[in-house]
């Protein structure tokens, strides 16, 4: 059960800096424990190395069983560029961007359970492509002890 103790929608925003995964590596963030948590949104860079590859980057809901893909980008992304990605509410249907900084919706009401885990994924990633700079904002709601 969920502790709400007012019946209203009670949670409490979380802002957290994560940690870069190391060249070559995806970004995963698992979803806190004893809680249901929704993205409010995940924001990171993108550098990649000078290997002739079209990166596209994609939001994916990992449930231990299976991933969904929740948003992606539409615009491909080159050798040696450093892009700023964030996938966030609000936000217009499509990918959008000014060729630096690329903006990509996100689901409302779109709530993780325990062990289920938020991913970036790039594809066709290089070894020293890297992912850096991440910052998540979600909401949760604790249950009850």
């Amino acid at each position: 059960m969920i502790h709400n103790p007012s019946n209203k929608d009670v949670f409490r925003t979380i802002n957290l800096n994560i940690a870069a995964p190391g060249a070559g590596n995806n970004l995963t963030i698992a979803a806190p424990a004893n809680a249901i948590s929704e993205l409010v949104h995940l924001k990171f860079s993108l550098g990649t190395d000078a290997n002739v590859a079209d990166r596209l980057v994609r939001l994916e809901v990992y449930t231990g069983a299976l991933s969904t893909v929740i948003s992606a980008s539409l615009i491909e992304q080159t050798a040696s560029l450093a892009w700023n990605y964030m996938f966030q509410l609000g936000t217009p249907a499509f990918s959008s961007g000014d060729g630096v900084h690329h903006f990509m919706p996100i689901p409302s009401d779109f709530r993780l359970f325990e062990g289920w885990e938020w991913r970036i994924l790039v594809l066709n990633l290089q070894a020293a492509d890297t992912i850096a700079s991440a910052r998540i904002q979600y909401k949760l709601w604790i249950y009850e002890q």
